[in-house]
């Protein structure tokens, strides 16, 4: 039974389907819809939030399902098959004004989404909605568990056209960047401020990088040896802390003797130290270094460097843990 949390939202647990142009049918999970309309002759505005299997999505994204149009995505999806994707997209604004000019509010969306709808059935084309944001959860290293949920995941030219409207003028008529903040106002956190000048080294290194949250980085590294998940960690006591986490996890049958070994990596170590999760098998090599907010492009260029000889080294030892040395 849907729950609404005011008059114009709606919390609810409901697969539906949407169809394709062609009448292909694309399954879903709607778990939230938004309705924001003063009158019918002002802006109105719906927005649903609905999750899908990662297979679909990414068979979505190539057909450019609800206007996923190539040249209007941010990033190249990389998502997990088998675990779900959480997608918001937004009514177009023609359709949005004709159901507000009939009187209609989130309710009527919500009926006309739902199977056996006889009105509004339109509603239920893919090609009414424009995607602004697919994200997925990510597992995150037990040093980092209590930062809360991760999320990766790409944005639409259709969400940046929302932010840009919607942001502030100064006193000059231009609208201010994202990541203005008033000095005055203490806004701007410390982690924050530190996850920014991170983003300008990056930049610098001609590196792609997903803010997740203010002290938060992911970067997936693909070399010719294999592939990784990186995370950056920025700290309230101002230490950087870079972790490259192993695709693979070690089996609990060998975690004994895989736990020896890196015993005898990190004691020869020069900078870095393997970690090893004695719960899941996840494997992850681990660089912390101080001084987070006078960071470098040099020496975080020097860590990176680091981080993929080493997983480059022992990547392909991957699945034959007993050649761990």
């Amino acid at each position: 039974m849907p729950a609404r949390e005011d008059a114009n939202a709606i919390r609810t647990r409901y697969p539906l389907s949407f169809l394709s142009l062609e009448g292909e049918a694309l399954p879903v999970e709607l778990t939230r819809l938004v309705w924001e309309a003063a009158d019918h002759r002002t802006a109105v505005r719906c927005e649903i939030t609905f999750e899908a299997e990662g297979h679909l999505v990414e068979a979505w994204i190539a057909d450019e399902r609800f206007h996923l149009f190539t040249d209007l995505v941010n990033a190249e999806p990389s998502f997990d098959l088998d675990e779900p994707v959480v997608i918001r997209a937004r009514l177009r604004q023609s359709y949005a004004r004709r159901i507000a000019s009939s009187g209609g509010d989130s309710q009527t969306i919500l009926a006309a989404l739902l199977p056996g709808a006889t009105e509004h059935t339109f509603l239920r084309q893919s090609e009414c909605w424009l995607a602004l944001e697919l994200m997925q959860q990510i597992p995150l290293p037990d040093a980092l568990a209590s930062e809360g949920v991760v999320r990766h995941g790409l944005q639409t030219a259709w969400l940046q056209s929302e932010k840009a409207a919607a942001q502030p003028e100064d006193h000059t008529g231009h609208r201010k960047p994202d990541d203005a903040r008033d000095e005055t106002s203490g806004v701007a956190s410390y982690s924050g401020a530190q996850t920014m000048l991170l983003e300008r080294l990056l930049q610098q290194l001609n590196l792609r990088y997903e803010v997740f949250a203010s002290d938060v980085v992911r970067l997936d590294i693909r070399t010719e040896i294999g592939s990784w998940r990186m995370l950056i960690h920025i700290s309230e006591s101002d230490w950087c802390s870079v972790y490259s986490v192993f695709p693979e996890l070690v089996p609990t049958s060998a975690h004994a003797a895989v736990a020896v070994q890196l015993m005898n990596l990190n004691y020869d170590g020069p900078g870095g130290a393997f970690e090893l999760d004695a719960e899941d098998g996840e494997l992850r090599f681990r660089t912390s270094i101080p001084g987070a907010g006078s960071l470098s492009a040099g020496t975080l260029a020097a860590v990176l460097a680091e981080h993929r000889r080493i997983m480059e080294r022992y990547l392909p030892q991957a699945g034959d843990w007993s050649k761990l040395s």
